[in-house]
């Protein structure tokens, strides 16, 4: 009894240890964009990138196990789903040799991590921070592999190319996007219909904002144009609602 105690005092840590970390992680978009690669396969990406570069260790001696727990903060006494996705997507990184398998035995993996760190002057990634892909793992009653793909990819379409700036002065870029549901669904290959249900759940989980234009603008050519929502992390939700307000006067929106 009083190692089941104990045991769950562990995962109460755990848990908590998943809201405080907010480290940095850069996602290739010619990974996180790519259907070459699977939803677990770009789990356990981020998961050896929070390993490996804020440690500056770049080989890596892990479990499957080690990897669910850091993932969702729990531990299981029995073989699940989750363990074995996360072994597809492990053996997935090191078939494509983005991670590389030095040595195998009693269920523990060696790696070389190199490939994983990324030279942020360079090249075409999304920055998420890891407590995000934790939460996102907490969420229930969905597939949460799925849902952090999509998530990776809303966050890649934040528009570096605009900068906000607050009625007080302060500013920031890359802190909104205003793609249409259409063109997100082209984009991901989710139908409308779960990428509204994918939307009601990160908005309810507070990792995103969106700021619903109930709006249309008349234009010469296309006539009667309904406004495209305004979204962004729910951090910077003053920045989405001071974006979407400028967007109505700066296109005279009927409202």
């Amino acid at each position: 009894m009083e190692k089941i105690n104990s045991l769950k005092n562990i995962q109460k840590q755990g848990v908590k240890y998943i809201f405080e970390n907010k480290t940095t992680l850069l996602i290739p978009k010619s990974i996180g964009d790519s259907n070459e690669y699977s939803n677990y396969a770009i789990t356990v990406y981020c998961l050896l990138q929070e390993l490996s570069v804020p440690s500056q260790l770049p080989i890596q001696c892990i479990t499957c196990d080690q990897l669910v727990f850091y993932l969702t903060g729990d531990i299981s006494q029995r073989r699940n789903k989750i363990s074995d996705y996360i072994k597809c997507g492990l053996k997935e990184l090191t078939d494509n040799r983005i991670v590389q398998k030095i040595e195998e035995f009693s269920k523990h993996y060696i790696l070389d991590c190199n490939n994983l760190w990324i030279d942020s002057s360079q090249g075409n990634f999304t920055k998420i921070y890891f407590n995000e892909v934790q939460k996102i793992f907490c969420i229930k009653n969905v597939n949460q592999f799925s849902l952090l793909r999509y998530f990776i990819l809303l966050i890649g379409t934040l528009s570096g190319k605009i900068t906000v700036y607050l009625s007080n002065g302060e500013y920031k870029n890359c802190v909104v996007g205003n793609f249409t549901l259409e063109y997100l669904s082209q984009l991901s290959g989710i139908g409308e219909r779960t990428i509204i249900e994918y939307n009601k759940l990160l908005e309810e989980n507070k990792l995103i904002y969106i700021h619903r234009q109930n709006d249309f603008v008349f234009e010469e050519n296309n006539g009667i144009r309904q406004l495209p929502n305004v979204y962004g992390r729910y951090c910077d939700y003053e920045y989405v609602d001071m974006f979407a307000k400028n967007q109505k006067q700066n296109k005279d929106s009927y409202n």
